[in-house]
């Protein structure tokens, strides 16, 4: 076999040794024979490599438990926060148009519940409803079922509340409830929250 030294240009033939074998030239070049060589053993840079990978790697693994931890409890809070405020202003909008005729015409309006089945969380289309047309109520797509109750004679004095009921976490339904008191006013929303 024959071998140019890069330095010298000093052309070597070579017998009787092996591919990967150590030669060094006149000029002091220290060369390898070409051919398979030798894996070469982990040196301080692969060490170091791996150490580097493996900081890495914990950094990942912890980054994901802070995300786990810390992260997702906040955007579930955020989510649930997001669905109560949806049904809240459903339930003025509901209430005030249920207010309003009846200060006009002394009669209470009853509707719903509608949807039929209360919403899983995702949104579903409010189904057209005959009361809730009176009532001026369509609110398009919906996570709660809504509905107007009347207790007591609706041509006079009733308590009258309107209700959201929806899944917004954990397992149950949770129900919101605005009702308008003796005077039409609108009370604050009471939540139930069954799931937690």
């Amino acid at each position: 076999m024959t071998v140019t030294c890069p330095k010298c240009a000093t052309v070597h033939t070579l017998t009787g040794r092996a591919p990967g074998e150590p030669f060094t030239c006149t000029c002091g070049n220290v060369m390898v024979l070409p051919g398979a060589v030798k894996a070469a053993a982990p040196g301080p840079r692969r060490k170091v490599a791996g150490v580097v990978l493996g900081l890495a790697a914990a950094a990942l693994a912890f980054g994901g438990l802070v995300v786990g931890v810390v992260v997702l409890p906040r955007v579930q809070r955020m989510r649930s926060e997001g669905l109560r405020a949806e049904a809240q202003t459903q339930l003025y909008t509901l209430c005030t148009n249920v207010a309003e005729p009846h200060g006009e015409t002394g009669h209470w309006t009853a509707a719903g519940p509608q949807p039929k089945e209360v919403p899983s969380g995702a949104p579903v289309p409010f189904p057209q409803d005959a009361d809730f047309e009176k009532l001026q109520f369509a609110p398009g797509p919906v996570r709660y079922q809504y509905q107007v109750i009347v207790e007591g004679n609706p041509e006079g004095d009733a308590k009258v509340r309107c209700v959201a009921r929806g899944h917004v976490k954990g397992p149950g339904v949770s129900e919101a409830t605005l009702e308008i008191d003796e005077n039409g006013m609108l009370r604050p929303v009471k939540w139930r929250n069954p799931g937690g």
